[in-house]
């Protein structure tokens, strides 16, 4: 009798519930699996829309913007941005691929918030005065660096110093910057790697109010010729670490040649860079800071964009 059951098969109500608990298990599985497939095709079109979206940035950042004789901007990627009334912003769209499946929004916006020392002329219905209301005040260093295969000069009105490197070396040449407001002054240090200090300058603050003060720190590069040894056609990179101890922001300027790489670091607090390329290698020409914004959208104008991106670069569009 024992024997005979335990040679039993399963019954059918057994076979139907273990094939009904397999699909119910399998029906589990295959939504996580078509969920994570979906997940990996929403990851990968957000990917390509910021791809998209970041070359378009890197466009503005990479060489001066030339706009044809209407006044629009035309991009790599047949975009053209028009002038708006005021000549002074710009604004755009259109698909980024061949496929038409990224479609991008761009305004370029000029910002105000800063006056570099390039004349700015002012548009009908405003002033200088006007103009001037609008950006902050700084606290302005202008600090030359030059050198001819030997040491470095870095200096300003007031003093000199010399940075010492290792011709035979094509690592870069390291600088660091320290800013805070110290009592009744606005001090800028610079040092090498080795922390030695090669140059200190110091704007008096005369009032309590001018401690929030911007400093406006520009670097001129023009009698700057220390040839890289990889590269005769470059000059020695140069790397720039910046500590802004000042609570107010901190805008540094680059007047240099396309011929010069500076890499600027920001190690701490409110930092903001403005890389003014050259329109050749012996003379600096300061271009004008833009907002720009890019938004992604697919398959056209409509719908929520997948990639927004912010730049502010500082390119000269002729």
């Amino acid at each position: 009798m024992n024997v005979k059951r335990k040679r039993r098969g399963f019954t059918l109500i057994e076979i139907i519930i273990a094939f009904a608990l397999f699909g119910i298990l399998m029906l589990g599985i295959y939504g996580i699996v078509i969920s994570a497939m979906n997940n990996n095709k929403a990851g990968e079109v957000k990917q390509k829309a910021a791809l998209y979206g970041q070359e378009v940035l890197e466009e503005f950042k990479s060489g001066d913007i030339t706009k044809s004789e209407s006044g629009s901007i035309m991009l790599s990627n047949d975009i053209v941005l028009s002038q708006s009334v005021e000549k002074s912003n710009y604004e755009g769209e259109g698909y980024l691929d061949k496929d038409k499946k990224y479609y991008a929004k761009i305004i370029v916006k000029k910002n105000t918030s800063i006056m570099l020392d390039k004349e700015v002329t002012a548009g009908e219905g405003s002033s200088e005065e006007s103009s001037e209301e609008k950006a902050p005040k700084t606290c302005d260093f202008n600090i030359a660096l030059s050198g001819e295969n030997s040491p470095i000069k870095v200096k300003d009105d007031k003093s000199k110093g010399n940075l010492e490197y290792d011709s035979a070396s094509d690592e870069p040449i390291k600088l660091i910057i320290n800013t805070k407001t110290k009592e009744n002054e606005k001090v800028v240090v610079i040092k090498d790697e080795n922390n030695n200090k090669i140059l200190t300058t110091e704007k008096e603050i005369k009032k309590d109010e001018d401690k929030e003060n911007q400093i406006k720190l520009t670097f001129n590069f023009d009698q700057y010729r220390v040839e890289s040894k990889l590269d005769k056609n470059k000059y020695k990179k140069l790397e720039i670490s910046v500590y802004n101890q000042d609570d107010s922001p901190l805008n540094i300027i680059l007047k240099k040649s396309e011929k010069t790489d500076v890499e600027v670091k920001n190690k701490l607090g409110n930092v903001k860079v403005y890389d003014n390329r050259a329109e050749n290698n012996q003379s600096s020409k300061l271009g004008e800071l833009y907002d720009i914004t890019v938004k992604v959208t697919q398959n056209g104008n409509e719908g929520t964009p997948i990639f927004t991106g912010h730049s502010s670069q500082n390119i000269d569009i002729k």
